[in-house]
Formats: structure tokens, sequence, C-alpha cells
């Protein structure tokens, strides 16, 4: 069956399995993005049809971030949490955290950016 089971469907515990497995260093994963129209990939700055390596995983009051790293470098994300949502970025305690420097990741994309699972979910 190419049906996945259904542990691997509850967003739930897909967290707890990123979550875990990057805290004590045993995996690497990736997320792919499903087919996105035109529009779609411009509104968000993900590419249609593309995988994403996961490099971090952090919680920070309630907020479940991943940081992802597209290798094309050529689109960026555009919803929470991207390098110009101050709002999300506002927590100086998040920012330490996550090591993130929000005018750095403004002026200078490497291809690397956090997201919140919440949209990597969506």
């Amino acid at each position: 069956s190419t049906t996945p089971p259904k542990s691997l469907c509850d967003p739930e515990r897909v967290w707890e399995i990123l979550h875990s497995g990057t805290k004590h260093g045993d995996c690497l994963l990736t997320v792919a993005c499903g087919e996105l129209s035109e529009e779609e990939s411009n509104r968000t700055g993900l590419a249609s049809r593309h995988t994403y390596a996961i490099l971090e995983v952090g919680e920070f009051k309630g907020n479940r971030l991943l940081m992802l790293k597209n290798p094309w470098s050529s689109l960026r994300w555009r919803g929470r949490f991207s390098p110009e949502d101050e709002e999300s970025w506002a927590d100086e305690g998040l920012r330490q955290m996550l090591h993130y420097d929000q005018l750095t990741s403004v002026d200078y994309d490497r291809g690397l950016f956090w997201i919140d699972f919440e949209s990597l979910v969506r």
C-alpha cells in the first residue's frame, strides 16, 4: 500500500519525531512542498514540488519552528517567521535561543529560513 501509516499523518506525532530526532542527532530529514500554482509559489516564497533540508528544530513559548535549507536560494519564504516578519521575531529570547539575527537574514539570503510547523503542515 502507498498510504503512509496513520502515525505519520498525525501532525503532533510528526512534530515529536522531528523534535526528538534532531535533538539527539540521530536523523537526517527533508520536507517536500506539494504542487503549487505560480500565484501560490509567489505568495508563499516556496517552490512547487521542491524538497528542503531540515537543519534545526526548535520550540519556544509554543512556537514550533524548523530551519530549512533551499539549495536553490532563488525563492524566499514569505510567511510567519520569514526575515520580513518583524512581529514573529519580536521576542529577544526566541532570537537568542535560535541564534537568529534578523538584519543579517533580511539582507543576506543563503537559502536558509525559519518556518513555523503549522505553516509547514498546511
